[in-house]
């Protein structure tokens, strides 16, 4: 069995001399795999504001040349991105997990081609699989806690339909507020709604109580449905080290073999985890610094 200390113990040890080598390695794994964003965008309120302007039809503004030359090239853009996540990120993402153990087997410091060696010969195609495998198990298990939200909205949509329906201001035109609505003019729009509201909610009591208890239901039973999803990932956790050591192993086997050596030990993985928030919550402070080093 063994021990968080032994384990951090082991680590140091096994970055003696080879310190800024593997930094490189995680670094570059870290970007290639997505795990960093260089660039990043923010979409705020003033690019609403830039579009207010913008006062055409969507089906106009989809016959520009320059907005569909836009769209395709967004799509282009999401094609490629999705084949390099499949056809490269998961092979690094192993490769990484490879020099790692040729690090901690072996003396001299292993080269950087580790991070690579997995595109060469007959080792990337079944590298790709046995990791879409991997991540496959992992979306089908992400989407247990959609299951209490999309139960609660369908009751909820049931309900209020069947047995409370929604009583509005009997002065409140809807589809005019909508027709009326210009994003030049937002605080004004709202205000017509902000004059009803009193209105709204002592009409609706009853239905406004039913669905908060509703959320709240959902929420909890979402919440707990996410234990099972944190432990599959820990079931899985040792796949890319697995297929690190051999590829060729099968993508059946890899999950089989990670599930059998986490078994009894995802609980002390989960504390290893927290046991570096600490590290990390210093390395935001510090602007990284503390992470790398």
């Amino acid at each position: 069995m063994w021990t968080r200390q032994e384990l951090k113990t082991n680590a140091k040890k096994s970055l003696t001399g080879s310190y800024w080598m593997a930094l490189l390695v995680g670094l570059i794994a870290s970007v290639l795999t997505g795990s960093t964003s260089i660039f990043q965008y923010e979409f705020d309120r003033n690019d609403m504001h830039r579009f207010a302007g913008m006062e055409v039809a969507w089906p106009n503004l989809m016959q520009n040349f320059w907005v569909q030359l836009i769209m395709v090239s967004i799509g282009i853009a999401a094609l490629v991105a999705l084949l390099f996540r499949i056809f490269v990120s998961t092979v690094i993402e192993v490769g990484e997990s490879r020099w790692f153990s040729r690090n901690r087997e072996s003396k001299p410091t292993p080269s950087l081609g580790q991070l690579f060696s997995l595109f060469q010969g007959s080792n990337w195609m079944p590298t790709v699989g046995a990791m879409l495998w991997m991540y496959f198990w992992l979306w089908l298990w992400s989407l247990l806690p959609l299951i209490p939200i999309i139960g609660g909205i369908i009751f909820t949509v049931i309900y209020i339909a069947a047995f409370q329906p929604i009583a509005w201001p009997a002065d409140w035109d809807w589809g005019q507020w909508q027709q009326n609505w210009s994003w030049n003019n937002q605080t004004d729009q709202f205000r017509g709604f902000q004059d009803h509201a009193p209105e709204f909610f002592r009409n609706n009591q009853a239905a406004i109580a039913v669905i908060f208890a509703i959320a709240v239901g959902v929420l909890l039973v979402a919440c707990l449905l996410t234990i099972p999803v944190l432990i599959k990932r820990y079931a899985y956790r040792m796949t890319p080290w697995i297929l690190a050591d051999n590829p060729r192993i099968g993508f059946r086997r890899a999950l089989k073999l990670s599930r059998r050596m986490t078994r009894g030990h995802k609980f002390e993985l989960f504390i290893l985890d927290l046991s570096f928030v600490g590290w990390y919550l210093l390395g935001l402070i510090l602007f990284v610094v503390g992470v790398v080093f």
